[in-house]
C-alpha cells in the first residue's frame, strides 16, 4: 500500500509544480500577496531553483555559501530553504538547516508556498547553476512543460557554462574552503549501520565508481575490464575498495575483494556523503557523483567525460576525458570536441551525443592506472602544473579549465598531443 502511495504523491507533485501551481499564480496571484508582504517586511528570502541530482543540488549548495562568504547576496537576510521530501532532503536538510533561519523538508509548506515563489522573485535568492528554473520567466512568454518535467523552463547552454565558472571562481577566492564539510561537521562520520556494512578497518577507504548507461557526460558505457589493474594497484598498495553509485557492480570486480555498497540495502544518499567524507580516494565515472569528491575535498579520478573542459574544481582531481572520433576515424580536437558539445541540443535525459557522426573512445585501462598514480602522488606532495596541463587549460574559453584547480593526466596529454593541438 505504501508504494501506491508514494507513486500517488509523485504524481500529484508533478502536477501540482507544472500544472497547478502555475494556473494559481498567473491567475489568482492576489490570494498570495498577503504572504509576498510579509515575507518582504521581515526579510526572508526563499532559496531556490536548487535541481534535484547529485550533481546539481551539493554544488548548487556550496555555490550559495560561496556567495554568502563573499557577500555577494545579503549575509543578513532570513535565508529559507524550503523542500519537498526525497532522499536528498532527508540528508541535507538535517546536515545544514544551522546554515539557514528557517530549513524544512515539507511537501505541504513547499506547495503552499511555491505560487508566491513562483512570481514574486524580489523575495527569492536564484541558487541554481544548471539553468533550470522552478519559477515563472520574469519577462517573455510562457508554456506548461512537456510530461514529467517539473522545471518550468531552461536557460542556454552558455548562460550555464559561465554559471558554473562563477562558482568555481568563488572557490578560487575562498581558498581551501569546504563548507559542505565543514558545516556538516562529526555527522559526515559513518554512522553505525555503515560502519557495520564496512568492516573494522575503515582506515583506507577507496571508492569506485562507472557507468553502465548513456546520459548527459556520458557518451560510452564504461569497459569495466579498464578499471582491473588500477583496482589491483589500490588493493596492492592496501586500499579497501567499496563500489559506489547505483550501477549494478560488473560481474567481473567479484574476482576482487571489493564491497558491493551500491547495490546494497544501506545505499542512501546520507551513506554516500559519509562514504566520500571517509574516503581516502575516489575513481569516478562521467557522473554527477564526482561533485560529491569536489565539494568534500576528496582526492578523485574523474574519468570518461566527453564534456571535455568540464572537470570538478578540486586541486585533488586528476581527469581522463572522453576522445571523440568522427566517421573518417579523425579525431576531434579537444577545441573542436567541445565545441561540439555546445552545439548538442539539450532533450528531457540531459545532452544527447550525436552517435550517428561520431563516436566516443572511453579511457584505456592504461590511461587510467596513469591517471590515478599520478593523483596519488598529488595526495602525498603537492605537483606543478606541467607545461601540457598548463596550455590544456587555456584550449576553450568557454569551459571551466581556465578556473579549475583540477588537472588532466600528464600521460593522457602526452600520448594525446596530436588531439590535443597542444
Amino acid at each position: 500500500m505504501s508504494k501506491w502511495i508514494n507513486r500517488a504523491i509523485i504524481v500529484f507533485q508533478f502536477l501540482y509544480e507544472s500544472r497547478i501551481a502555475p494556473f494559481l499564480t498567473i491567475y489568482f496571484w492576489p490570494l498570495w500577496y498577503p504572504f509576498y508582504l510579509w515575507a518582504r517586511k521581515n526579510n526572508i528570502c526563499f532559496v531556490v531553483n536548487i535541481a534535484e541530482g547529485t550533481g546539481q543540488v551539493l554544488p548548487e549548495l556550496d555555490n550559495f555559501f560561496q556567495m554568502r562568504k563573499l557577500h555577494e547576496i545579503d549575509p543578513n537576510k532570513k535565508y529559507v530553504w524550503l523542500r519537498t521530501r526525497n532522499d536528498f532532503s532527508k540528508a541535507l536538510i538535517p546536515l545544514y538547516k544551522s546554515q539557514f533561519y528557517f530549513a524544512c523538508m515539507s511537501n505541504l509548506l513547499y506547495d503552499m508556498a511555491l505560487p508566491a515563489i513562483l512570481y514574486f522573485h524580489d523575495i527569492t535568492h536564484d541558487a541554481g547553476m544548471a539553468g533550470l528554473h522552478w519559477q515563472l520567466p520574469k519577462q517573455g512568454k510562457w508554456h506548461y512543460p512537456k510530461p514529467w518535467q517539473t522545471y518550468l523552463y531552461t536557460d542556454q547552454k552558455e548562460h550555464v557554462l559561465d554559471l558554473w565558472k562563477q562558482w568555481y571562481e568563488r572557490r578560487n577566492k575562498n581558498g581551501t574552503w569546504y563548507p559542505l564539510k565543514e558545516f556538516a561537521g562529526a555527522y559526515l562520520a559513518p554512522d553505525k549501520e555503515l560502519q557495520e556494512f564496512l568492516g573494522e578497518d575503515i582506515a583506507n577507504i577507496a571508492l569506485v565508481h562507472l557507468k553502465t548507461n548513456i546520459m548527459n557526460a556520458t557518451a560510452q558505457v564504461t569497459d569495466p575490464e579498464t578499471y582491473i589493474p588500477a583496482i589491483k594497484y589500490l588493493i596492492d598498495h592496501g586500499y579497501k575498495p567499496v563500489f559506489v553509485g547505483r550501477e549494478k557492480m560488473p560481474e567481473i570486480f567479484n574476482q576482487l575483494p571489493i564491497i558491493n555498497y551500491a547495490n546494497s540495502s544501506k545505499a542512501n544518499f546520507l551513506h554516500d556523503l559519509q562514504l566520500f567524507s571517509l574516503a581516502k580516494v575516489a575513481i569516478t565515472g562521467g557522473s554527477g557523483i564526482a561533485w560529491i569528491a569536489d565539494t568534500f575535498n576528496t582526492p578523485v579520478l574523474y574519468l570518461n567525460s566527453w564534456h571535455v573542459c568540464m572537470s570538478p574544481w578540486s586541486q585533488k582531481c586528476v581527469y581522463v576525458p572522453t576522445r571523440i572520433k568522427n566517421n573518417t576515424g579523425y579525431y576531434l580536437s579537444f577545441f573542436d570536441q567541445f565545441e561540439l558539445y555546445k552545439k548538442t541540443a539539450f532533450s528531457d535525459y540531459g545532452d544527447v551525443f550525436l552517435f550517428t557522426e561520431y563516436t566516443p573512445i572511453n579511457a584505456s585501462s592504461e590511461d587510467i592506472l596513469c591517471g590515478l598514480t599520478e593523483l596519488l602522488a598529488l595526495c602525498e606532495h603537492d605537483q606543478e602544473l606541467s607545461s601540457l596541463q598548463k596550455k590544456f587549460k587555456t584550449i576553450h574559453p568557454s569551459g571551466w579549465a581556465q578556473v579549475s584547480q583540477s588537472r588532466v593526466s600528464n600521460d593522457f596529454l602526452r600520448n594525446n598531443m596530436q588531439i590535443a593541438r597542444l
